[in-house]
């Protein structure tokens, strides 16, 4: 039964990574590498606080990005971004629309079922709502399903 569960056609591969204390996921179509964090290279035209500067990601200069300040998480701000051993920087692809930003964590990849989406509960931030597909509760955390397109015109209005 797990196995004809795993190869179902409506299931969705997603990463699973932590900003702060809280769970998101994201289409694993959608990422194109994880790397270990490194050098963020401020842009002084570039001075909005969720843009943190590019990235050198195999010789590519890439925008990076603060979700958190994005998604307005815990008062989040340019300067909190934390960056810990555990940190993570995941390359988003999109067309021609790369760009990375820092997880504090990665779970993995899992997969998610149409089912296992619920509506997000009322403790989330409404600033986070906008960007949610919906909400996995799973035993251990909830974990975010992000709206790509909703996080992709934020990320558009970083650089506009």
């Amino acid at each position: 039964a797990k196995e004809q569960e795993s190869e179902r056609a409506d299931a969705t591969s997603v990463l699973v990574f932590r900003l702060g204390t809280h769970w998101f996921a994201l289409p694993t179509v959608f990422i194109r590498e994880i790397a270990g964090s490194c050098l963020i290279h401020s842009v002084p035209q570039y001075r909005k606080d969720a843009c943190l500067g590019l990235v050198n990601i195999r010789g590519e200069l890439l925008p990076c990005i603060s979700l958190p300040v994005l998604l307005c998480l815990d008062n989040a701000s340019r300067r909190t971004t934390v960056r810990t051993e555990s940190a993570r920087l995941v390359v988003v692809e999109n067309e021609d629309e790369d760009w990375a930003f820092l997880a504090n964590g990665i779970l993995g990849v899992e997969r998610l079922f149409p089912e296992d989406l619920g509506e997000p509960p009322v403790s989330v931030a409404k600033t986070v709502i906008p960007y949610l597909k919906g909400t996995i509760m799973w035993p251990e955390q909830q974990v975010h399903y992000l709206d790509v397109s909703t996080l992709l015109q934020a990320v558009r209005r970083c650089f506009s």
